[in-house]
């Protein structure tokens, strides 16, 4: 299922790049513009990396409300900065043929990038959607929901409901209440659906806690005065508005554009201007431990995902690894040296150009250990809401090595509910001032 997921977004972004090619080849020519072969082809590459960014095709369960509001603005920005452009290039009829041109494309391209999305939905229903639950003892709220979500595309399919005063609502019964868990991994289903009469406040804890740890996202139905806190936790299905228990202006689209696009500008950047660093790094490890000279090792990544994490190689291999912590006799000088002052970590610029982690975010752990954690921290597998980091808010607190765990759990939830753009360049601006780790010991290749 998830792979031919990833199979479909990518066609589709395939279909949106064309339809971009398209537009901006034929659309200029009706105000007698006309871009050259060349220069439509570079227009089309940089709108296609801007669609990318913007994640129009592999967000999960986005309502069409919300897809059509992503593609407005990636669409708006892109051309804006156009007509900016042709201001400073070309001036009289000339500009004002550009500007009525841009205009017209952009609205071309939002309508069909929007019908084709919706047609493709209509298509390939069962493929590309999310899969969603209702739950609780409000028969007269959950019908008018299941009523409402079955005229719109939403992005996810309605499999059921729980609870014996929901049997009879317009949408299959799964059971009873109790078997909220059981039937969430079943299932697999991705988001629920609270519809309640009286909601109390340690319920709801503890449910969105335990679905937290599921990856499932959790609405409230009806919306409740006084719980919204950002614009981000507010979603529409069709008329009907849910409000989510958790959510981060990192899930608005202009929050997920800004931060991606600083990923990709500075990591490039540091890259270029610690080439030098990274061959010295590189050197030392050869001469001290030999091949490899990059060590890969399984983390744990945003919604619970695994990939392979870089780092210099620092240590010899053989031994086990643990969490007692002290000296080990696996690591060189070097590779001591590497650690302390945290050059081991350059090579995650890589992960960071894939979209695999971000500049900033919690650090990504272990999966043996996320395992052990998540039994032993409460709300520990909410860091994973997040892309992991190179640096984070709480390294530059000081949380790193042997520190306490708990407080860089604080500290990595109060990132991601509060993030903004400019959080993330004061803790890279901290960042240098903290790459010196008097807390670094080896704890099963963690920092």
């Amino acid at each position: 299922m998830r792979d031919r997921r990833k199979i479909l977004s990518a066609l589709m972004d395939v279909s949106d790049t064309l339809l971009s090619a398209t537009v901006l080849w034929f659309c200029p020519r009706i105000f007698g513009v006309g871009f050259s072969v060349p220069l439509c082809f570079i227009l089309t590459v940089a709108l296609g990396f801007m669609q990318r960014l913007f994640d129009f095709n592999s967000a999960e369960g986005i309502s069409n409300r919300g897809y059509l509001k992503r593609v407005i603005i990636c669409e708006s920005i892109f051309f804006s900065s156009l007509i900016l452009i042709s201001a400073f290039l070309r001036g009289g009829e000339e500009h004002s043929r550009v500007v009525l041109s841009s205009l017209t494309s952009a609205l071309s391209l939002c309508t069909l990038i929007y019908l084709k999305k919706v047609a493709v939905l209509r298509l390939t229903r069962r493929t590309v959607r999310g899969r969603m639950i209702i739950v609780g003892d409000n028969a007269a709220g959950a019908c008018e929901f299941v009523r409402d979500f079955k005229t719109e595309h939403t992005g996810y399919e309605l499999v059921g409901a729980l609870g014996a005063e929901l049997a009879d609502i317009g949408c299959r019964s799964l059971g009873d209440a109790d078997e909220l868990e059981r039937t969430v991994m079943h299932e697999r289903i991705s988001a629920v659906v609270l519809a309640m009469r009286e909601y109390d406040d340690r319920n709801i804890a503890q449910i969105s806690t335990r679905l937290d740890e599921l990856f499932c996202r959790v609405y409230f139905l009806p919306v409740m005065y006084g719980l919204i806190k950002s614009s981000a936790q507010l979603e529409y299905f069709g008329t009907t508005p849910l409000l989510r228990a958790r959510a981060s202006a990192l899930e608005l689209p202009i929050g997920a554009f800004l931060k991606r696009t600083l990923d990709i500008l500075l990591s490039l950047f540091l890259m270029i201007i610690t080439l030098p660093i990274m061959i010295f790094c590189a050197i030392g490890v050869k001469i001290s431990l030999g091949r490899p000279i990059i060590f890969k090792q399984r983390r744990v990544g945003r919604y619970g995902e695994e990939f392979v994490m870089l780092k210099f190689r620092s240590m010899r291999d053989g031994a086990p690894c643990g969490f007692d912590g002290g000296s080990d006799t696996r690591k060189t000088r070097f590779g001591n040296f590497l650690r302390k002052t945290s050059l081991d970590e350059l090579p995650q610029l890589l992960n960071v150009l894939k979209g695999e982690m971000s500049l900033v975010g919690p650090r990504p752990e272990i999966p043996f250990y996320v395992e052990k954690f998540r039994q032993e921290i409460p709300l520990y597998m909410l860091k994973h809401y997040a892309k992991p980091g190179i640096t984070g808010l709480a390294q530059v607190k000081g949380y790193r090595g042997g520190t306490s765990l708990t407080e860089r759990i604080k500290y990595d939830l109060f990132y991601i509910e509060n993030w903004s753009l400019w959080l993330d360049i004061k803790i890279l601006i901290m960042t240098p001032g903290k790459m010196i780790n008097p807390n670094e010991i080896y704890k099963g290749e963690r920092k």
